[in-house]
């Protein structure tokens, strides 16, 4: 149930309750609008994996959905909003944010618009009237590629701040915790890297450059350890985009090849018999100038 109260002819969504997994709020109550989101109207709901907002609503309130463990998709108007503190806090599975009257033109606008919140953290970057306009979009992009090359940048314990539960576990948190938060943000940057290489609309030559060079080294460095080849069997070995990303970024070599191909042939064939191809490319190569040799 979605409950409203009537301010100046207008409506706010004050709360839900309810347990449905998919949430559509009305553009019309009483024949009056819907222009805003009451704050902590869905705080901590747990139900609600997607939610769409109408056009109607120009304002957000504080916490709005704040706590919503399982949301992972939310759609609402390529406008501008008024917005409250934190109405994102917390919300580990938003995965993407479907802006309506999107002009854009790029597909990857709702996981990016979606990652400012729960991997950049950069809220500033939540502009759904620029990043999804035509005309404002390739500066929005900029912005966004400024923000994630910042963060690339960042040392990896940056922000840390270790939580102290008890006296039992008082002298463990900064041991146990900051580990798992250098690893967490280091996936994190994988994972982003990812997301714009494979999606290079407005991208920077310079930029392209700092995200290839930041998958290499993290590739030579584990080679099939690290984070870019585990998130890459994990989630995107079924895109053979990837498999020509990581090409394309000079992350597969031929040293690397004989310790990744046993894994890859297991799950995406297309993708061992691309690498296969490169390798034997590369051989070719190196016997026709091994020809010039004295």
């Amino acid at each position: 149930m979605l409950n409203f109260k009537k301010i100046d002819n207008n409506m706010t969504l004050i709360n839900y309750e309810g347990s449905e997994s998919m949430v559509t709020v009305p553009d019309m109550i009483d024949d009056c609008p819907v222009t805003a989101i009451g704050a902590k109207a869905f705080l901590s709901c747990k139900t609600v994996t997607e939610l769409t907002l109408p056009p109607s609503v120009s304002h957000i309130g504080d916490w709005a959905f704040a706590h919503m463990k399982q949301l992972t998709r939310l759609t609402l108007a390529a406008r501008s909003y008024t917005l409250g503190k934190d109405i994102f806090l917390d919300c580990p599975c938003l995965q993407e944010i479907v802006l309506t009257q999107d002009t854009s033109g790029n597909d990857a606008l709702p996981r990016l618009l979606a990652s400012t919140i729960t991997l950049l953290k950069a809220p500033s970057l939540f502009r759904p009237e620029h990043a999804g306009s035509q005309e404002h979009h390739a500066a929005w992009m900029a912005s966004y590629d400024e923000a994630l090359l910042t963060f690339l940048a960042a040392p990896d314990d940056e922000g840390f701040q270790p939580v102290f539960y008890g006296w039992f576990n008082d002298e463990d948190a900064e041991a146990t915790q900051r580990p798992a938060y250098i690893a967490s943000r280091r996936k994190d940057k994988v994972v982003l890297a990812f997301l714009r290489l494979s999606q290079p609309l407005h991208l920077e030559s310079h930029a392209h450059e700092v995200l290839s060079a930041f998958l290499r080294d993290e590739m030579f460095c584990r080679g099939a350890d690290s984070l870019v080849w585990q998130i890459y069997l994990k989630e995107y070995v079924q895109d053979i985009r990837y498999a020509h990303m990581l090409l394309d970024c000079g992350c597969i070599t031929p040293g690397l090849l004989p310790e990744l191909l046993p894994e890859l042939t297991e799950q995406n064939a297309e993708a061992a018999a691309l690498f296969l191809k490169q390798s034997q490319e590369w051989s070719t190569e190196k016997d026709f100038f091994d020809d010039f040799a004295l």
